[in-house]
């Protein structure tokens, strides 16, 4: 997902792990959750992930679920962006 967070919402420690809660927790609405990856400034060469939520379901009709009813939506006073990811590029960790 993009447009839900920014580089200041990741820069503080324990704001950072509230959000990933957070966003986890909302997230579990649609099935189970496998992992929840918000990448932060500083971890990536050239920071290429950062803005970005990526969420993994245990199955693909949770995850169709979740995209269908979080894009649009607002976080934050943003417009959420969800979309499907590529498998591979996610397990290898190329955000």
């Amino acid at each position: 997902m993009t447009n839900m967070v920014t580089n200041d919402d990741l820069k503080d420690d324990d704001e950072y792990n509230d959000l990933v809660d957070d966003i986890k927790c909302e997230c579990e609405k649609y099935g189970s959750v496998l992992s929840a990856v918000i990448p932060r400034p500083g971890q990536e060469p050239g920071d290429l992930g950062v803005g970005k939520v990526f969420i993994e379901y245990t199955d693909i009709e949770s995850a169709t679920e979740a995209q269908k009813k979080l894009d649009g939506r607002t976080f934050a006073s943003n417009k959420i962006v969800a979309s499907f990811y590529d498998e591979a590029k996610f397990k290898d960790k190329i955000y």
